[in-house]
């Protein structure tokens, strides 16, 4: 028995087995439930409905499509909030600077944060109306009059501070990233575009974005995938409750319908339209960017 485990033909599948073991059990199973669930009414007391597609027809609510209308909102400018930045941070990090290790741990260092500590304390900075540091710093330099509510003003106020959470913990990634891409951009062809009279942005744009072009991808779907499935963030900021569905997001949406009025009938649908537009959000990008595209 020994001998054939050591064997070449059993053991690289016995190697693969606790994969295969995870796969079916902690990710195909439950897609696969989740699909039978969204064509059935859930009971508690275990007994599923077929009820065809009444709990797709049932998402098309007030409440469905601000939830679609925040993540779509989220989405975009969490994207190109962490790629504007992020770039930044990498393109001046990529020189000879003084101090230039400290100042990465200091970008670096809220990623390690949690994601609940951080949205409490932003919820402490901007909730209180009278109270909260970020009026009191803003009325003191005189750039408001009156005190505002940021997290019930509007829902795109709203948007913006998860939007301001999520960059403040992910720019320091999104950084590495882009870091550690533009190191492997080979220096002999920066300079021979220099010494053919181009300029700097001339060689960011025709060597430095085709040289890291993998890594833009990746980073790009990264945050697609991360902004539609935003919960974290919206959750920390405003607890248990949503008012006027300011911050309300699919997933928070998801989560309400599930395990606040135990519909996971409906949950489950919800789930499936997510899924369906995130992998439709990321093959478009992914063919606008050209990863489908024959290599010459």
């Amino acid at each position: 028995m020994k001998h054939k485990m050591k064997s070449k033909d059993i053991a690289p599948y016995l190697f693969c087995l606790p994969f295969v073991f995870a796969f079916f059990v902690i990710y195909l199973y439950p897609f696969c439930k989740t699909i039978m669930m969204s064509f059935q009414d859930v009971r508690p007391t275990g007994e599923n409905v077929f009820i065809g597609l009444r709990n797709f027809r049932n998402l098309f609510t007030d409440h469905f499509a601000t939830a679609l209308r925040n993540t779509f909102i989220y989405t975009v400018l969490n994207t190109a909030f962490q790629f504007v930045f992020g770039m930044v941070f990498a393109l001046i990090l990529n020189r000879r600077l003084p101090m230039r290790n400290i100042l990465r741990c200091t970008i670096f260092v809220p990623v390690l944060t949690s994601t609940i500590i951080a949205g409490i304390i932003f919820r402490l900075l901007f909730g209180s109306l009278e109270t909260s540091l970020a009026n009191q710093i803003a009325m003191g330099l005189g750039v408001i009059e009156e005190p505002i509510a940021w997290l019930t003003q509007s829902q795109m106020i709203g948007n913006i501070m998860m939007v301001v959470v999520a960059s403040w913990r992910s720019t320091g990634v999104t950084m590495i990233y882009f870091l550690s891409a533009l190191q492997g951009v080979p220096e002999e062809l920066k300079e021979a575009a220099r010494i053919d009279g181009a300029n700097n942005v001339q060689v960011f744009r025709h060597i430095t974005i085709p040289s890291i072009r993998p890594t833009l991808i990746y980073v790009l779907t990264m945050s697609i995938l991360g902004g539609f499935s935003v919960f974290t963030e919206s959750y920390a900021l405003w607890n248990t409750a949503t008012p006027g569905d300011i911050g309300l997001t699919m997933t928070r949406y998801l989560y309400q319908m599930g395990f606040n009025k135990v519909n996971f009938g409906m949950a489950s649908a919800i789930g499936i339209v997510l899924m369906i537009i995130i992998c439709s959000v990321n093959l478009v990008q992914l063919k606008c960017l050209g990863l489908f595209r024959e290599e010459d």
